[in-house]
């Protein structure tokens, strides 16, 4: 009994670490730290991060489902490229999930939930003053999965995913210019407004014009 904990408790690290690693390449790519159509190698993330090949294998096998990378045959991987016709499509099925998020989200509002979004406010405030991109984009993604999470639709959920983590990519890529994300900042809390005050049409319109924009 007491070798089968053991072997338990290694494997649960292993887990984590192989976790660890996923989520520093997916930040990494999502801070522009690696380039759209660049090519890394196993070797050199396991000499860069110090630890063994087998957590940053299972990392990079878990990253090539996203979409973000594609993995080649005894040369390693490359970072994704995306066309504008990739963009708009994720976009498209975005804007017209989001519909159906928000109205959703409406039913199930709490008192805690509009705290939470005053707080995420003020936090994306502070980052607009200061032109941090990266905070902003981040802030932003915690937005809008926390009201894709407030839809309580957990197909709707597992759908949305990916679909958002794609377009926090593409927003920290493709977007640079301050006041498109001081916009997009007033976009949101108008969105916030409608949603507070349970306006379910006004709602929709807001998100889905919002969305149709990155």
């Amino acid at each position: 009994m007491k070798n089968k904990n053991i072997i338990g408790k290694i494997e649960y690290k292993r887990k984590n670490l192989r976790d660890i690693v996923f989520e520093k390449l997916v930040q990494a790519i999502y801070e522009g730290k690696f380039k759209q159509g660049e090519r890394l190698f196993e070797k050199n993330l396991v000499e860069e991060l110090g630890i063994s090949r087998t957590p940053v294998r299972e990392a990079i096998e878990r990253l090539a489902t996203t979409d973000l990378i594609k993995i080649i045959a005894n040369k390693g991987f490359i970072i994704c490229s995306w066309t504008d016709k990739d963009i708009k499509n994720v976009i498209k099925i975005r804007a017209a999930l989001e519909r159906l998020a928000v109205e959703q989200a409406i039913k199930y509002i709490e008192k805690e939930d509009i705290e939470y979004f005053i707080k995420l406010f003020k936090q994306i405030n502070v980052a607009l003053k200061k032109n941090d991109k990266n905070k902003i984009s981040y802030y932003n993604y915690k937005l809008h999965w926390k009201i894709i999470s407030l839809s309580k639709n957990e197909y709707l959920i597992k759908i949305m995913k990916p679909i958002l983590d794609k377009i926090y990519y593409f927003g920290t890529v493709y977007i640079s210019d301050q006041k498109r994300l001081q916009k997009a900042s007033e976009e949101h809390e108008k969105i916030f407004e409608a949603i507070k005050n349970k306006d379910v049409k006004l709602a929709q319109e807001l998100i889905e014009n919002h969305s149709m924009e990155l």
